[in-house]
């Protein structure tokens, strides 16, 4: 996911990989159970992936 706008939990379980990037998200974010890779956004330039705000537990 990248650049989405999200009201409401966001949850990822058994994917093959994770990428929120760039997003923003007002809810509750689980990830469990993926067989690869959980990219969550950085502030680091070499990832590729912008940084998310997220508010919620």
């Amino acid at each position: 996911m990248t650049g989405a706008e999200i009201t409401g939990p966001v949850s990822g379980d058994g994917a093959l990989a994770v990428a929120v990037c760039g997003s923003r998200l007002t809810g509750p974010v689980t990830v469990g159970g993926t067989g690869g890779p959980v990219l969550f956004g950085s502030d680091d330039t070499e990832t590729g992936c912008a940084g998310n705000t997220v508010r919620g537990r």
